[in-house]
């Protein structure tokens, strides 16, 4: 018997990407389901198996891709098509390993995906976090402030511990894992002091290993139930638009959305490295911890919710600036 004699199934496939995130491996098989379900709804059969033998034999040919078709048409009617794309990618990589080795030029010739709709996207602003924070109670109340000041995805934020806060700076930092991060990349980002005075007593009241902001060890799940909190949030707050995709206008995503804008409209792009864009990760390796921190304080006021009294101090001593450096502008012309 052959060492290299394997049989390559479904679990076996899911247990090759036991590696990933967890997120990863839930999307993967969320596709395969509903590529079962697809072939239990056209086929008549308990699931893919024998449409993926038979797809083997004979992966480029027009059959295999006309099956393929029916399967976007069937999802069309269901999901939306940045959601088909996704499932696509995912299943192709399950029917590559089974060995079903598509060519990505027949993909591109036969395969035709519903485009999708490019719609303007809402920009959230400050009346709509203060209004829907103040129908919160108050520990989640304080969390959504440590996800407007630090940019973490929401998925990040509950699996913070208290060992992972570095109380050594001007404001705390939060130092997350690479294992927690969607890009597989470590990073740092800070928190404002607002959001750390309205969190001070659930941190005091924590041991280093205790997560500071999830319930359980199940991210997933702890994901999925804050993600429903906060949709009753919103339709308490009165704030319960939609896209024509049907997904929210508003998420626990569009925090850290709000934070990368209140960057940018300073013209600073280490809000993306901040908030974990991989294509600006390399703007840390520019500054040192301390400067970093400098740099977080300066855009701190814009990054503030209820603690107004300071960001309009703030912006008072600005103009007041501005306008100190515009007259010894127009003296130094009248002397030039």
């Amino acid at each position: 018997m052959s060492l290299l004699q394997s049989s390559r199934t479904k679990p076996g496939f899911l247990e090759s990407n036991s590696t990933r995130s967890e997120g990863t491996r839930k999307l993967k098989l969320i596709a395969i389901t509903n590529f079962d379900k697809f072939c239990m709804d056209l086929f008549n059969i308990p699931s893919s198996e024998p449409l993926i033998e038979e797809m083997i034999d004979a992966p480029n040919t027009q059959g295999t891709f006309d099956v393929l078709q029916k399967w976007i048409a069937w999802n069309a009617k269901r999901i939306a098509p940045q959601t088909i794309l996704i499932y696509w990618v995912n299943l192709n990589d399950y029917l590559f390993y089974r060995g079903v080795k598509l060519d990505l030029r027949d993909i591109r010739h036969n395969l035709k995906f519903p485009k999708p709709l490019k719609e303007s996207k809402h920009v959230l602003k400050l009346e709509e976090i203060q209004n829907i924070c103040s129908v919160i109670k108050y520990n989640k109340k304080a969390m959504n402030l440590v996800l407007v000041s630090t940019g973490m995805r929401i998925g990040e934020a509950l699996q913070i511990r208290k060992k992972h806060l570095n109380f050594d700076f001007d404001r705390v930092m939060i130092c997350i894992p690479a294992e927690f991060t969607k890009t597989r990349e470590a990073r740092k980002t800070f928190m404002s002091y607002e959001a750390y005075n309205a969190n001070k007593n659930i941190i005091d009241e924590k041991l280093p290993d205790d997560l500071i902001w999830g319930t359980n060890e199940n991210t997933l799940y702890n994901v999925g139930h804050e993600s429903q909190n906060f949709a009753r949030y919103c339709k308490k707050a009165g704030y319960v638009e939609r896209y024509s995709s049907g997904r929210r206008k508003i998420t626990l995503h569009s925090f850290r959305s709000y934070f990368i804008s209140r960057f940018s409209i300073k013209g600073e792009a280490l809000g993306h490295a901040f908030s974990g864009h991989t294509g600006n990760m390399k703007q840390y390796d520019r500054f040192t911890d301390e400067e970093l921190c400098e740099k977080y304080i300066e855009i701190e006021p814009e990054l503030l919710v209820f603690d107004l009294v300071r960001k309009d101090n703030e912006i008072k001593r600005l103009k007041e600036t501005n306008e100190e450096v515009e007259f010894l502008k127009e003296q130094l012309e009248g002397m030039k």
